[in-house]
């Protein structure tokens, strides 16, 4: 088994055995409960998210969109 040290001594596990029980805890774990946030208004439509997209520069659009898209995947993925 490999091991770590950091500077107090301690040892860490292998980062394959580690993944493994990562990976355990992922697949049985239920999904955080969302709840709105009340610090962002929510749009009404993806127009309206569009056009805020499009108020950006365009170098920054393609990532702009990327995480509106990780947002909407993240929410229909959520239970509760």
């Amino acid at each position: 088994m490999l091991t770590c040290g950091n500077q107090l001594g301690a040892q860490a596990p292998s980062p394959s055995k580690g993944k493994d029980l990562e990976m355990d805890v992922m697949i049985n774990q239920e999904p955080p409960t969302m709840n709105m946030s009340k610090l962002f208004r929510t749009p009404d439509n993806w127009d309206e998210i569009y056009a805020w997209i499009n108020s950006h520069p365009p170098e920054d659009r393609s990532f702009l969109i990327v995480a509106a898209y990780m947002g909407y995947n993240l929410a229909l993925n959520s239970k509760g």
